[in-house]
């Protein structure tokens, strides 16, 4: 199987993040070095910011292993339509 990060992101995006600008913010920051939130579990994924990136963890999948979303594409991502 492969895990891709850039698939995992945009649907991470789409089911557990959709319409929560206060998640994204929260995840914005943590990515650009401020404080960053706790592990937040989803619909799909478990979410997390550490040292590599942005962590996401496939909750309906427990062998499968994390994927890190380097920090710049995550970023990329996130900002699309912030204003």
């Amino acid at each position: 199987m492969i895990h891709d990060p850039a698939e995992w992101l945009a649907d991470w995006l789409q089911t557990d993040m959709g319409g929560d600008r206060e998640g994204i913010s929260a995840f914005i920051t943590g990515l650009t070095g401020g404080g960053r939130p706790d592990r937040r579990v989803g619909n799909l994924y478990a979410a997390s910011v550490t040292d590599e990136g942005l962590v996401l963890e496939n909750i309906m999948q427990d062998d499968w292993p994390p994927v890190v979303v380097p920090a710049a594409q995550a970023l990329a991502a996130l900002t699309v339509g912030q204003v």
